[in-house]
C-alpha cells in the first residue's frame, strides 16, 4: 500500500485487493466488472462455461421499464390487455458508473457496483463471495423516484445453461414453468415459494428470491401472449425477478417511490438429486437459525 493508502499494488504480500475494483473470485466462480462496460463476465470456473448472458439477461444488472401515459390513465391501463407494458414501453438497463470495495477478509468479499438507471436516485447491487463456500449473495438497493406511468423494476436471474432444466416450488408443489402447468394457462409471470433451480446433469444452481416472490418470463417487449402448450422450449425462455411494479388497478393511489433492498442468494451443487435441491431451497430461505442458551 502506498502514502495515499490505495492498494493497489501487486505484490507477494496481498495478491487480491489490488484485483477487486476489476473482478470477484473463489474456487468456484469469476465475476468482472468494469465501470461503463458492466459485468463483464460471470465464469464457472470448474467447467469453463460462461454463464452470463447479453443483452437485458444480463445477471447483477437492473432494469426499469415505463410506459408512459399518452391519454386517460384508465384508458392506458385497459389497451396494456395481457401484456404488462404498453406498445410504446421503454426499457432501461443499469450503466455500471462507480465501484466500492466495503469488506475484504478470510470469510467473505462484499463490493458494491453503483448503476445509473432510469427511474432511480440511486440504484445499486452488492456481491458477497465467499471464500470456501461455492455461494453469492447478492443486494439490490435502490430510491425509486415518483413517476406516474406504468412502471417495473426487475433484476434478470437468466443463465446460460441451454440443457438445464428449470424448476420452481409454487404452493408447495415443483414445477417446471410453462411445461408441468394447465394447457391454456398463463406463462407469463410466476409466484415462487423460495426461488429457482436450475438443473443440468450432476450440477445444479439455486436461486433463493428472499424478498420477492415475482418472476416474469419471457420478452422484455410487448409481444403476443402465447399461452401453455407444455413444451418443453417454454422452460427455455428468460426469467427475471420481477421486483416492483404498478401495473394492476387499485382503489387506493399506488406509486413506486421509496427506498427498497431486494435480497437474493445464489448456490452451486454438484450430484445431488432433484429433491435434495428443493430441500435446500426452501432451507436456503428460512434464514439464519438463532439459538437462545441460558
Amino acid at each position: 500500500m502506498g502514502a495515499e493508502r490505495v492498494r493497489d499494488i501487486v505484490s507477494e504480500y496481498d495478491k487480491e485487493t489490488c484485483r477487486l475494483p476489476y473482478c470477484l473470485e473463489n474456487e468456484w466462480f469469476f465475476i468482472g466488472y468494469r465501470i461503463g462496460e458492466g459485468i463483464t463476465s460471470f465464469l464457472h470456473k470448474k467447467s469453463g462455461r460462461q454463464l452470463l448472458k447479453n443483452g437485458t439477461e444480463a445477471f447483477f444488472t437492473p432494469l426499469y421499464e415505463r410506459t408512459e401515459i399518452r391519454r386517460d390513465v384508465y384508458e392506458e391501463r385497459r389497451l396494456l390487455g395481457r401484456n404488462i407494458r404498453g406498445l410504446h414501453a421503454r426499457c432501461f438497463q443499469g450503466t455500471l458508473q462507480d465501484i466500492r470495495i466495503l469488506e475484504h477478509g478470510p470469510v467473505f468479499t462484499r463490493v458494491e457496483l453503483d448503476f445509473q438507471l432510469e427511474g432511480t436516485a440511486h440504484s445499486s447491487v452488492i456481491l458477497k463471495m465467499y471464500r470456501h463456500l461455492p455461494k453469492i449473495e447478492f443486494t439490490l438497493r435502490i430510491a425509486k423516484t415518483l413517476s406516474e406511468a406504468i412502471e417495473s423494476v426487475y433484476l434478470p436471474l437468466s443463465l446460460h445453461l441451454p440443457k438445464a432444466e428449470l424448476y420452481i416450488k409454487n404452493g408447495g408443489v415443483p414445477m417446471r414453468p410453462g411445461v408441468d402447468q394447465l394447457p391454456g394457462s398463463n406463462m407469463e409471470y410466476y409466484i415462487a415459494d423460495e426461488g429457482l433451480l436450475y438443473r443440468t446433469d450432476g450440477e445444479s444452481v439455486l436461486i433463493n428470491t428472499l424478498d420477492t416472490p415475482l418472476l416474469y418470463m419471457g420478452p422484455m417487449e410487448h409481444h403476443p401472449i402465447v399461452l401453455c402448450d407444455n413444451r418443453e422450449i417454454n422452460n427455455k425462455r428468460p426469467v427475471y425477478s420481477w421486483i416492483m411494479n404498478n401495473t394492476w388497478e387499485t382503489n387506493f393511489k399506488m406509486d413506486l417511490s421509496g427506498f427498497g433492498e431486494f435480497s437474493y442468494a445464489l448456490e452451486l451443487r454438484e450430484n445431488t438429486g432433484l429433491h435434495e435441491d428443493l430441500d435446500r431451497l426452501s432451507d436456503n430461505d428460512l434464514g439464519p437459525a438463532v439459538f437462545i442458551t441460558a
